[in-house]
């Protein structure tokens, strides 16, 4: 029993450095993704979630073309919320807007490219079916 001891003890004194320095790095590595998730993470997706708001309200109101280029007082758009905040939760929901957005979009207006590059050139609202008289 004592030589089994001792080869414990041999063990430890040989490897010392190397299990603190294990240890070490398991505690860095927690104590980061930590920090990480509650100074940075969390903060970002209150930000998104709150950028999303008025683009709901938008969304919400069939007024699809605002929800997803934003407006003149403020709201950035769907596209950019969901490129600002990606990697969120609220940026992936952007983007799923996004693309509900470019779907009610193209069956109002079938000549639109689903391009993002193209989203800025989507017809006035007076050329609408819905509205015409």
């Amino acid at each position: 029993m004592e030589e089994a001891l001792s080869t414990s003890e041999a063990f430890l004194i040989k490897y010392k450095g190397r299990i603190l320095g294990t240890i070490a790095a398991v505690v860095i590595i927690i104590a980061g993704f930590m920090g990480y998730k509650h100074f940075i993470s969390d903060p970002n997706e209150v930000k998104a979630s709150e950028a999303l708001f008025k683009g709901e309200q938008y969304f919400g109101a069939d007024n699809f073309e605002t929800a997803l280029n934003g407006d003149s007082i403020g709201y950035k758009g769907f596209l950019k919320v969901a490129d600002e905040f990606s990697g969120t939760a609220a940026g992936n929901l952007a983007n799923a807007y996004a693309g509900i957005c470019y779907a009610q979009l193209h069956l109002a207006f079938p000549c639109i490219s689903l391009d993002h590059s193209e989203s800025s050139q989507l017809p006035s609202s007076r050329h609408h079916p819905s509205t015409a008289e």
